[in-house]
């Protein structure tokens, strides 16, 4: 366990664990990739499993998908299901997702997706992987390296550092039973590593587009590749619209050279959805702006 330099009893709490096996490092405050690079360099594990403060595995989780691991390869790379919680009360109430990555309501669910398949799922609506939801064998994470410490925690640095494990695994193993539980807020301003406030959280969001694009293209440059790696800065483009004009328009501009995305948004129900499809998501967009600035929501 790694104490990234909190500020109220964190450390003082954490200290009662140590009589439990729980071995406990404290640093100076500098960013979750800074601690869990910290924690890599003294873990000693076959199996790395990250997990942070706010979240929570299931009992079974790793007991799961060590099973499941069993006769694969060192190069198979363990996910499993999440769900969002806020409370404790509230947990055991989870809803698990159910996506393209997470295929456990389809019909006949695919165990095993390749790397590139998984991007392509992924990148083209089909949802992501929580942090906590894989297990990785330490190969895998000596492969890939350390977590880029100059991402400064935006939205993506987890997603930048899985990219590179997902590369450097053969395969992806869906592990239906292995669960995760994910707390979200009702202030989404508290949580601080998922929201990007600020011109300079968000540069860095766009930048580990840049670097997630550029890994998936050198490991297998294909039309179907090419057109997932256009959909991540095309979902980038609406997400920032208008507010981050120069990094929207390099985002396009990143489209087009990709050959286009097919990309479809899902716009809430209500006047929004109904004035986007009278005058498209751009003109919608900068009118919802506009109103937020004038009435502060």
């Amino acid at each position: 366990m790694v104490d990234d330099g909190s500020i109220d009893k964190s450390l003082e709490v954490a200290r009662r664990y140590e009589n439990h096996g729980i071995r406990l490092f404290a640093q100076p405050n500098e960013g979750a990739a800074s601690a869990r690079n910290h924690a890599l360099r003294q873990a000693r594990g076959e199996y790395i499993q990250y997990l942070d403060a706010d979240d929570a595995l299931h009992p079974q989780k790793i007991e799961v998908q060590l099973r499941e691991l069993a006769g694969e390869s060192l190069e198979t790379l363990a996910s499993g299901v999440w769900g969002k919680f806020t409370t404790a009360a509230d947990r055991n109430a989870t809803v698990f997702l159910s996506h393209p990555v997470l295929p456990n309501r389809e019909k006949t669910p695919k165990k095993y997706l390749s790397p590139a398949e998984w991007f392509v799922r992924s990148w083209s609506g089909g949802g992501s992987m929580q942090t906590g939801a894989w297990l990785t064998h330490r190969s895998l994470c000596e492969k890939a390296g350390a977590w880029n410490e100059t991402l400064l925690q935006n939205p993506n640095d987890d997603g930048e550092y899985f990219c590179r494990v997902i590369l450097a695994s053969h395969r992806v193993k869906f592990c239906p039973d292995a669960k995760v539980y994910y707390r979200t807020f009702a202030n989404a301003a508290v949580n601080r590593v998922s929201n990007p406030n600020g011109p300079v959280k968000v540069r860095s969001l766009y930048a580990s587009l840049e670097l997630c694009s550029g890994y998936l293209l050198a490991a297998e440059d294909s039309p179907g590749t090419r057109l997932a790696a256009a959909n991540l800065f095309q979902e980038f483009a609406y997400g920032l619209y208008p507010a981050y004009p120069d990094l929207v328009a390099q985002a396009e501009r990143r489209v087009e050279e990709l050959g286009g995305s097919e990309m479809k948004f899902k716009y809430d129900p209500g006047a929004f959805k109904a004035l986007a499809s009278v005058v498209g998501w751009k003109a919608a967009k900068r009118l919802k702006h506009h109103l937020r600035r004038i009435f502060g929501k």
